[in-house]
């Protein structure tokens, strides 16, 4: 992808700090990791500016660890008049690292380089890590196996899978008022109203996933998961099946994912499930049939859940799902 305009903001993180900052320690030359994010040669000490933050509900990636940074440009603002779709202000930077047993395998990059919103408006990178963790290179068209692990890296192209179509109006899905609403490590939605770098304010207890524990946590596993295809932000969703959860839906079945969900017939059908959700009833329930497969179902292929970038099952997701559907009352 096109990295014209990387050297100032690059040369900027890179340092890291002001001249004549003491940072503590002999920084050294900055590894020759993904633009922007180390300071020091072995490639642990992220540069000024940039925090970690955790999504409330992640993203299943087969197993992998996953290490994620955000870069706020000083003075900006990010503008959330529609609570439920983030424009990010141009110099935004996230990263994304993947992870097997502390290895990092990948990381990909996502930079607003242009104002405006969507693809157009974003350079989004991959690079895969050697075996020494000191040095990435840029990948274009997808690593098998990357570094003799199971951990596949995408082809650049697959980033708009998730991030374009049905995504966010500004493509980032998981730097967002619900997911960022809790009080773990990192960058948390309150820290950014604290800090005025909301446009307009958020009510903590509106982005929030409504319902009991085992509702919030199947709806937010379906939030994280499926709902960057499944949403209505960009384009009708596949199908009329929405999963992303609005800020300010105060009832499980107030939100999109009940509506379109819940005891709806499938456009895909099944003998065995002829529901996309059939209350009570898990193994006769099309969405759980489906993200328990890495396989074709009946004789058409490709019909697994998630559709890409997965060939292990999360059975923490599938019980949570699961546990969320036998909790449905019968009809």
């Amino acid at each position: 992808m096109d990295s014209a305009g990387d050297g100032g903001l690059d040369a900027a993180l890179d340092v890291g700090v002001d001249a004549g900052t003491d940072v503590g320690f002999d920084a050294g030359p900055p590894c020759d990791g993904p633009p922007g994010l180390y300071i020091d040669p072995d490639c642990t000490v992220v540069g000024m500016g940039i925090r970690l933050y955790t999504p409330q509900y992640t993203l299943w990636s087969d197993g992998t660890q996953k290490e994620r940074y955000v870069y706020l440009p000083p003075d900006t603002l990010i503008d959330t008049r529609d609570p439920d779709n983030w424009v990010y202000p141009v110099g935004t930077r996230i990263w994304k690292s993947f992870l097997i047993d502390d290895l990092k395998i990948e990381t990909r990059l996502f930079e607003k380089y242009r104002e405006g919103t969507g693809m157009s408006a974003w350079h989004l990178r991959t690079f895969a890590w050697n075996e020494e963790q000191d040095r990435v290179t840029e990948v274009f068209d997808g690593v098998v196996d990357a570094l003799g692990t199971t951990h596949d890296i995408p082809a650049a192209t697959a980033c708009q899978r998730c991030h374009s179509v049905n995504s966010r109006v500004d493509v980032v899905n998981g730097f967002t008022a619900i997911q960022l609403n809790h009080a773990e490590a990192g960058v948390r939605l309150e820290d950014l109203a604290t800090e005025g770098r909301l446009s307009d304010p958020i009510d903590l207890d509106a982005a929030r996933i409504p319902g009991d524990e085992v509702t919030s946590d199947a709806l937010g596993y379906l939030h994280a998961n499926c709902g960057n295809c499944h949403g209505d932000a960009v384009a009708p969703p596949p199908s009329g099946l929405l999963m992303w959860v609005r800020v300010g839906v105060e009832t499980p079945e107030d939100t999109d994912t009940y509506t379109t969900v819940v005891g709806i017939p499938s456009v895909r059908t099944f003998p065995e499930a002829p529901l996309r959700v059939a209350p009570a009833d898990p193994d006769h329930s099309v969405v759980l049939l489906r993200m328990g497969s890495r396989d074709a179902l009946g004789d058409e292929p490709g019909l697994q859940m998630p559709p890409t970038a997965s060939d292990i099952l999360d059975p923490v997701g599938l019980a949570a799902v699961r546990a969320w559907i036998e909790s449905l009352p019968p009809e």
